[in-house]
C-alpha cells in the first residue's frame, strides 16, 4: 500500500462528483419550481376561469387580484364587472341568484369609472372576438360619456370598427361631443371621419344639426364627409337632402357613394329603380351590399328583381352574394320566373357556382311552394340533365321536399 493514498479513494472521488451533480440537480429543480410559483397570479387565474365558464370561481380570483395585485389592478377591475355579468347571465332562471350578481356587476362597473385604465382595460376587453366583448359592450353602455374617449381612440382598429359604432349609438347623445371632437381631429383619416359623421346621424341628437349642416354646407370638406353629414341630417328629419344624397350615387368619390348607397335604406320614400340597377354593378363591394339592403326594404319592381338576378351571376363576394340570394328570394313567387329563365339559359364556360346559387332561391321556403306545375317540369327535367353535383343536391332536395309534400310526407 502507498504512503498517502487511502484504499477506494478513486470511488470516494466519483461518488462525491455524482452526489454534487445532484445536489446542483435538485436545486435547479428546486429554482424551476418556485419559478413557476412565482408566475401564479390571481388575474391570470380568474382570466382562465372566465374563459373556462366558471364566472362566480373568477370573481372571486379578481378580487383577490385588486387586493393583492397592484400591476394588473385596473384590468382586474374591469374582468371583474364582466365576471359578475357572465355570473348573472348563468342563473338568470334564478331570479335572486341573477340580481345578486346584477347587483355587484353595476358596483364593480362604478369602480370601474373611477379608473381611467380600467375604462381602457373595459375597451380591450370590447375588442376580443368571444363571449366577454358583449358583456364589456354592456358595461361600456353603462359607463356612457366617461368611455367614449377610448372607445373612439380604438376606431383605428378595422376589426372594432362596428362594435365601436353599436356602442356609441347606444349610449345615444352622450356621445356626441366626442364624436364632434374626433370628426374636427387630425388623428383620423377620412374613410374614418366619415364613418363617426354617420354615427352621429344614428344617435339622433338634435343638438348636432347646426354641426352637420356646416360640415355639409362647407364644399372644401370632403366629399364622404359631406354626403355623411347630409344622410345624418335626414335621419335626423331634414328630408329635403334626399336629392342630395340620391345624386352622390353617381360621384366619383368613393366615400361618397358609400355613404349614399348606406342612406338609400333609410329613406322614407323607394329610391328609383334606375339609380338602384346602376349602383348594383358598382366596382366597391360595400355600395353592392347596402344597394341590396336599400332593394331588401323598399323592394322596387320585377325590373329591380331581373337586375338582381343578372347581378348575382356575376357577384365575386360572397357576404354579398348571400344577400342577393335572401333579397330576391324575398319577393316569392315573383322571383321565380327571372331566377328560372337564368338557371336554364345555356351559357358558354359556364361555373357551376352560378347555377348553384340561383337553385337556392327556387330552394327557399318563401319560394319553393309558389312554384307552379309547368315550372315544377321543367325544373325536374333541368335535374336530370345537370351534372355538377354541387347543383344537383340542392335540386333534387326541392324536388323530394315537394314530392314528400304532395304525398302527405
Amino acid at each position: 500500500m502507498q504512503v498517502g493514498k487511502l484504499p477506494g479513494s478513486g470511488w470516494l472521488r466519483q461518488s462525491g462528483r455524482i452526489a454534487i451533480a445532484a445536489v446542483m440537480a435538485l436545486s435547479m429543480t428546486l429554482i424551476g419550481c418556485e419559478c413557476k410559483r412565482t408566475d401564479f397570479t390571481y388575474y391570470n387565474v380568474g382570466k382562465k376561469q372566465l374563459i373556462n365558464g366558471s364566472a362566480a370561481q373568477a370573481a372571486k380570483d379578481f378580487q383577490k387580484s385588486i387586493e393583492k395585485e397592484p400591476n394588473t389592478r385596473s384590468s382586474a377591475r374591469a374582468y371583474l364587472a364582466v365576471a359578475y355579468d357572465r355570473a348573472a347571465k348563468k342563473v338568470k332562471n334564478i331570479p335572486s341568484e341573477a340580481k345578486k350578481f346584477a347587483d355587484m356587476r353595476d358596483k364593480a362597473i362604478n369602480e370601474v369609472r373611477q379608473d381611467p385604465s380600467a375604462v381602457q382595460s373595459m375597451v380591450i376587453i370590447l375588442n376580443r372576438q368571444d363571449f366577454l366583448s358583449e358583456s364589456a359592450e354592456g358595461a361600456l353602455v353603462v359607463l356612457s360619456e366617461s368611455c367614449v374617449p377610448e372607445l373612439i381612440k380604438s376606431y383605428h382598429k378595422p376589426l372594432v370598427r362596428r362594435k365601436v359604432q353599436r356602442v356609441l349609438v347606444r349610449i345615444g347623445p352622450k356621445s356626441t361631443a366626442g364624436l364632434k371632437e374626433a370628426v374636427q381631429s387630425d388623428s383620423y383619416n377620412a374613410q374614418e371621419k366619415s364613418e363617426l359623421v354617420r354615427v352621429l346621424g344614428h344617435v339622433a341628437d338634435n343638438q348636432s344639426i347646426p354641426f352637420l349642416k356646416s360640415l355639409r354646407e362647407n364644399e372644401a370638406a370632403p366629399a364622404g364627409m359631406r354626403t355623411e353629414a347630409s344622410a345624418a341630417l335626414y335621419n335626423l328629419g331634414e328630408k329635403g337632402e334626399r336629392n342630395f344624397i340620391l345624386d352622390n350615387l353617381d360621384s366619383k368619390d368613393l366615400l361618397a357613394r358609400r355613404a349614399a348607397a348606406h342612406a338609400l335604406q333609410f329613406l322614407d320614400r323607394k329610391p328609383p329603380a334606375s339609380k338602384i340597377i346602376e349602383r348594383l354593378s358598382d366596382e366597391d363591394e360595400l355600395v353592392r351590399e347596402s344597394i341590396v339592403q336599400a332593394v331588401q326594404k323598399h323592394g322596387n319592381g320585377r325590373s329591380t328583381i331581373s337586375a338582381l338576378v343578372d347581378a348575382l351571376q356575376k357577384e365575386k363576394n360572397n357576404r354579398v352574394v348571400d344577400k342577393m340570394v335572401e333579397t330576391i328570394a324575398g319577393f316569392e313567387a315573383a322571383a321565380i320566373e327571372p331566377t328560372l329563365n337564368a338557371l336554364m339559359k345555356k351559357q358558354e364556360n359556364d361555373h357551376w357556382r352560378r347555377r348553384q346559387r340561383l337553385s337556392r332561391i327556387i330552394g327557399d321556403e318563401r319560394v319553393i311552394w309558389k312554384l307552379s306545375e309547368n315550372q315544377l317540369y321543367d325544373l325536374d327535367d333541368f335535374y336530370r340533365k345537370e351534372t355538377a353535383s354541387q347543383v344537383q343536391s340542392i335540386l333534387g332536395d326541392i324536388l323530394n321536399k315537394i314530392a314528400l309534400k304532395e304525398q302527405g310526407g
